[in-house]
């Protein structure tokens, strides 16, 4: 059976990227990013990460017994949307499963 995610995810992490258009306006792209960058960083601190925050993207890290390095940035451009979402447990590249993995001990 699948596991299905946590309703504290945002959406941005989970959508395909393929068949979304970015928005006509400059203004409207920008706050775009800002919108997906404040759910992103509010999820993180919601998993308990400690995070700094830039104008599109976002490091999380959270130390314990697993030193958990997050990266995330979302640009939109008049033709495209780019979305880089990187997760590193002690150093070697994982995804947002692991993620949910934290969320499941909750």
């Amino acid at each position: 059976m699948k596991k299905m995610s946590n309703p504290n995810e945002p959406f941005i992490l989970r959508m395909n990227l393929k068949f979304q258009k970015p928005a006509h306006t400059v203004a409207q792209r920008r706050k775009n990013e800002a919108l997906r960058v404040r759910q992103v960083h509010k999820y993180l601190l919601w998993l308990g990460f400690s995070t700094i925050v830039g104008n599109d993207t976002i490091t999380g890290v959270k130390v314990g017994d697993k030193n958990i390095k997050v990266y995330f940035l979302y640009r939109e451009s008049e033709t495209d949307i780019q979305r880089l979402f990187s997760v590193h447990i002690n150093g070697n590249k994982s995804n947002i499963t692991s993620l949910r993995k934290l969320y499941s001990k909750r």
